[in-house]
């Protein structure tokens, strides 16, 4: 059940379900299928009848339902246009099935609630507006929840928010210091009377505000204080929150856009093909009908006798003409009705059917889909490649295809060998001798010693050399571990007393914990590191296969990246003003260094920027600039005054990689709105990269339309996340990569890769296999020309009798 009005804030009474429900807030369910058993079949239908073909054949078959001017059985069009419509509902069909069952994998996912004095069970998609839910580490965060007690000091807690902004590094939350003293007592949470006001629900993943009232006191709420759903709790044993806002009204389903019909560039091609023929139907319709309006009038009327009129046709010698010409018109329409290719239609959707399967069964872009068994607490499990995590224990059996770098423990052989074949890696075909350290190789198949196996291995980071491996194996205990991100090292001054009682606790493994604990307190800042962002396998090298293809005006410009050569500028500001200044600034400056680089002079300084106009490429900056600075050693730009010619000659030696833009999501926010987009735009499609760093998903989907709405270009939209699914749904095309952020992508996308390096291949080799000619249409039309009428022309001329 949704709210049935429009919300401008709410008050939650916590724990008080007849308050809340009287206000009718939304349930947790979710849904984001396009279709139901009811309708399906009217919405599949009004979809494909958007195809000017369907609704034609839709036309013609009511027609043959009427006997006075039908000369076939209605069968012979209802049933290619059956096919086709039954392809297309079957795809759709399957697409919306998959959309469902992740729907009801998440609603019928289980949590704890408090309800009287106990903690209960419950689905999340039971879960109302102010129930107070008990949430453990790990665990995804139901509903969007406010902060009341954690398992830690302060009220603290840790979040993953990977499927909302995309990011894997951790947030700090914190609850009220008014409520994080009730901690995990069921009695007092079951009996606590506060309640939250808060704003009503919106998009804005940054900004929360609101108040806690408890004994006629208000506490102030913030960002602070929340916790959305599809973040993660980590490095939290429990916490308790209050639900503030659920299923459709979180601001996660807030900023997903909903599932539209999809209409390509070769669709919208087809329906003007589609149009022009029928046209041209009508056109020949209406020669034949006047045609037979004047022979019935003029002749047929005097041969009723042969050739009787049907009793319906008026015995008036112009009317009845009239009428039997307007029948025929119809006739002949049903007649020729074969003209317009039904055909085409029913061989398309064969050809996206076997394309796809192309996809799938191309093994180049499979990934991990083999199977093998891992140790799982005390036995073995069979799971796919896809699922297995650094750290696991595997167990291979001969024959056996290896998709992960694994660390040889033990084997069945004696002195713990094994053998291996290398040819996918180096073509030898010879085996390899491994063997297991002698440490480990005692462990042999035992699953209880396996399962509690307790060791550390330090190894070389990843790299190309197939030759070489370095590492160590420890079995102490781990004492520290790194996370991807940035990271702050800190330390502490300890005194001699202090190490020789802290180097004494830590012998005692049991407490190595408690004195982490203690001894990491008010520590200083000693240095900063970073840390490398971890990237797939190959997703460099896919960029830069992209960005050198001759196709890099339609995918190049969504696939680069930002380089320290480029001229990069970057929009930070946070407030409306700021965010306007900055693109003006911005636009002045490329102004500068386009009439300084370029060897233009820009006249009308106010008319949109374009590349085009000065004809340059902006994938090939470079090559432009070396024959431009050779031209301009030589000749002189006619347009261009001499104080600008010396300064272009001085300039044109240098090298340019282009402008690259980088924008956050607050300043996105305003560079978006109706007064600002264009400018925004004007810049962005002047530059060979555009990052927008934090953006929101919604903000995804803006940028999107923005461009498909004003560039007219074929977008392109990649996301591995929940966070995408807006943006990709928005797009024409749209890809899902397999990530650590989920499947909502994958599953709302229409092509789902398993790694990123694999779209080189699935637009560079499958793409390929499209309507696009590759011969100058001249050639195409004229070929015919040549190669019929040559020869009969060679003939003629030079067949002579000797």
């Amino acid at each position: 059940m949704c709210c049935s009005f429009s919300e401008t804030s709410r008050r939650i009474r916590v724990n008080d379900h007849l308050a809340n429900a009287a206000q009718e807030f939304a349930d947790n369910r979710i849904s984001t299928s396009k279709y139901n058993l009811i309708t399906f079949l009217p919405k599949n239908l009004i979809e494909q009848f958007r195809r000017l073909a369907n609704a034609y054949f839709v036309f013609l078959v009511c027609l043959q339902f009427i006997p006075q001017i039908t000369s076939l059985t209605p069968g012979t069009s209802i049933a290619p246009l059956a096919i086709v419509l039954s392809i297309t509902a079957i795809k759709d069909a399957i697409d919306d099935i998959r959309r469902h069952r992740s729907d009801s994998e998440i609603n019928n996912r289980e949590t704890k609630t408090v309800v009287g004095h106990e903690l209960v069970t419950r689905k999340w998609q039971d879960i109302k507006v102010g129930d107070i839910v008990r949430l453990e580490n790990n665990e995804f965060i139901t509903a969007d929840i406010v902060l009341i007690s954690t398992s830690e000091r302060h009220g603290l807690c840790y979040i993953e928010t990977a499927e909302l902004d995309g990011e894997t590094n951790l947030k700090k939350r914190e609850a009220l210091q008014e409520t994080c003293g009730l901690e995990d007592h069921i009695d007092q949470l079951s009996s606590l009377d506060v309640e939250i006001e808060c704003e009503a629900p919106n998009n804005n993943l940054g900004r929360f505000e609101g108040n806690l009232t408890s004994k006629g006191k208000k506490f102030p709420l913030s960002n602070g204080n929340i916790l959305l759903r599809g973040a993660r709790l980590k490095n939290t044993q429990w916490i308790f929150g209050v639900v503030c806002y659920a299923g459709p009204d979180t601001k996660l389903m807030k900023n997903s856009g909903k599932v539209k019909f999809k209409r390509t560039k070769l669709d919208r091609l087809l329906n003007r093909i589609i149009l022009s023929i029928f046209l041209f139907l009508l056109i020949m319709c209406t020669i034949m009908t006047i045609c037979s309006g004047f022979w019935e009038s003029f002749i047929g009327y005097h041969f009723r006798i042969y050739i009787p009129w049907e009793t319906y046709i008026s015995t008036n010698q112009q009317i009845g003409a009239l009428e039997i010409s307007l029948l025929n018109f119809l006739s002949y329409v049903i007649i020729l009705h074969t003209v317009v290719p039904i055909s085409l239609y029913v061989s398309l959707e064969i050809i996206r059917l076997i394309q796809s399967k192309w996809i799938d069964w191309d093994n180049k872009i499979e990934i991990n889909n083999r199977e093998t068994k891992t140790v799982v607490g005390h036995e073995l499990v069979t799971r796919k490649w896809q699922d297995i995590k650094v750290g696991d224990i595997v167990r291979l059996e001969n024959n056996e295809f290896i998709t992960a770098d694994i660390v040889l423990i033990s084997t069945s052989e004696r002195h713990s060998l094994c053998y291996i074949e290398t040819a996918e890696l180096d073509g030898e075909t010879n085996l390899k001798k491994r063997e297991a350290l002698q440490e480990t190789c005692g462990l042999e198949d035992h699953i209880d010693q396996l399962s509690s196996f307790d060791v550390e291995i330090e190894c070389e980071v990843p790299n190309n050399n197939l030759g070489r491996f370095e590492g160590n194996l420890t079995s102490k205990e781990k004492k520290f571990s790194l996370n991807n991100g940035n990271i702050l090292l800190r330390g502490a001054r300890l005194k001699n007393t202090q190490w020789v009682f802290w180097r004494t606790s830590i012998e005692n493994q049991e407490k190595v914990r408690n004195v982490y604990e203690e001894i990491e307190k008010k520590l200083k800042l000693i240095c900063a590191t970073a840390i490398e962002n971890k990237l797939q396998d190959g997703v460099p090298q896919c960029i830069e296969r992209l960005t050198c293809a001759e196709t890099a005006h339609n995918i190049g410009l969504s696939c680069r990246l930002l380089t320290n050569d480029m001229e990069l500028y970057v929009i930070q500001e946070e407030n409306e003003n700021d965010v306007e200044k900055k693109l003006q600034e911005v636009r002045n400056d490329m102004i500068n260094k386009i009439e300084q680089l370029f060897y233009v002079y820009i006249e009308d300084k106010s008319k949109r920027l374009n590349w085009k106009d000065w004809g340059i490429d902006v994938m090939k900056f470079n090559r432009y600039r070396i024959s431009d600075y050779q031209n301009n050693n030589k000749t002189q730009h006619p347009n261009v005054h001499a104080t600008t010619i010396f300064h272009t000659n001085q300039l044109n030696s240098e090298e340019f990689y282009g402008f690259g833009l980088l924008i956050t999501g607050e300043a996105l926010a305003f560079a978006l709105s109706n007064k600002l987009k264009m400018k925004f735009l004007e810049i962005g499609t002047m530059c060979k990269a555009v990052v927008c760093c934090r953006a929101t998903p919604l903000q995804k989907a803006q940028v999107v339309d923005l461009v498909m709405k004003n560039e007219r270009k074929i977008t392109l939209a990649i996301g591995d996340g929940a966070n995408d699914v807006s943006m990709i749904q928005k797009a024409h095309i749209d890809v899902g990569i397999s990530g650590q952020e989920g499947r909502q992508a994958v599953l709302a996308s229409d092509y789902s890769l398993g790694q990123f390096r694999f779209l080189e291949i699935l637009l560079l080799v499958h793409g390929r296999f499209s309507a696009q000619t590759l011969y100058n249409p001249f050639f195409i039309a004229t070929y015919n020309v040549f190669f019929t009428s040559l020869p009969v022309l060679v003939l003629g001329v030079f067949d002579q009798v000797s």
